[in-house]
């Protein structure tokens, strides 16, 4: 029937961009590509601290892979993500050619998961979103609630009596319109901070160690700004 024709000339429209993507990506060595490989977590040198093997991902969560060989191979996730964009194109395809107007709503859709993948793959290779375009209404929440304007880097002086805090740090702060355009709307803003997620009941040394060489997992927090001021000003008693 016609319903049946439309969907399967999707898909071959949809298997032809494929191969076209993957012989760019491949003619371009995009999985090599340093922006790729960051996007990724891969190490930008092979060879990282000690001469050990950093060719794999610090990400150790399956969920931050299409790939089931993504965590070691930045080329076989460029291809499961190549294949996604194909996979949605041939869908929104379909429900055009049978009148289907309702607009995909999927936050676990690939496009929806990785927007920073999809939007420098899309550039890279001149993949037009629109012929893909899926709603993503967890994503949509999430950056309506920070409603990024402008990024600030801040300083958090040193604090000695907290092993976290010991060299100083760094963080970034968010500001929204409202934060930006009036410094009382200071509650609009938000504060990113990586740090390590180390254990306390280590000693100094061991610490500071494990802190500089990779022993400690990741920690990215994303918290209302005065929240995160008023724990470095009032209980750390530091300077930001």
């Amino acid at each position: 029937n016609a319903i049946a024709k439309a969907e399967t000339a999707a898909e071959t429209d949809a298997k032809q961009l494929l191969a076209l993507w993957r012989e760019q990506a491949q003619t371009k060595n995009l999985a090599q590509h340093t922006t790729w490989r960051r996007l990724l977590y891969f190490s930008d040198d092979k060879k990282g601290l000690f001469g050990k093997n950093k060719n794999i991902s610090t990400v150790d969560n399956a969920r931050f892979f299409l790939s089931p060989n993504g965590r070691e191979d930045s080329a076989a996730e460029l291809d499961a993500m190549l294949v996604a964009f194909a996979d949605e194109m041939a869908n929104k395809t379909n429900n055009s050619k049978t009148n289907n107007t309702a607009q995909a709503s999927n936050s676990n859709s690939a496009l929806c998961r990785f927007p920073a993948r999809t939007q420098w793959l899309s550039e890279t290779l001149g993949i037009d979103n629109s012929a893909m375009q899926v709603t993503c209404p967890e994503l949509t929440a999430w950056m309506q609630k920070l409603a990024p304007e402008q990024l600030s880097m801040m300083f958090a002086q040193e604090y000695l009596d907290n092993p976290q805090s010991a060299f100083a740090h760094t963080l970034l702060r968010i500001d929204s319109k409202a934060s930006v355009a009036d410094p009382s709307q200071i509650h609009h803003a938000y504060a990113l901070n990586d740090t390590v997620d180390g254990d306390t009941k280590d000693n100094f040394v061991l610490y500071t160690i494990k802190s500089m060489t990779g022993g400690y997992n990741n920690l990215i927090e994303i918290d209302p700004y005065p929240k995160k001021l008023a724990n470095y000003l009032q209980d750390d008693e530091r300077d930001a």
